[in-house]
């Protein structure tokens, strides 16, 4: 997944000391709310892999332990 750019650029008009706050700035907070939502994919898509090497090294050690038996 590509990263959600930040929509705040050096030559930002509506650039100042609180820019960064989402009830000052509404492409900031637009900006939050995308993240939010693509870090709960990316956090959902991360787990499943997590999941799946802890599945893939049960079995490895399951087949070890046997072998070894």
């Amino acid at each position: 997944m590509a990263r959600i750019k930040s929509p705040c650029t050096r030559d930002c008009p509506c650039r100042s000391p609180a820019c960064h706050n989402p009830d000052t700035c509404p492409a900031w907070r637009d900006y939050c709310a995308r993240k939010t939502v693509h870090d709960a994919a990316v956090r959902a898509a991360r787990n499943e892999e997590f999941l799946m090497y802890d599945y893939r090294v049960g079995i490895l050690r399951e087949s070890t332990r046997r072998r070894d038996a």
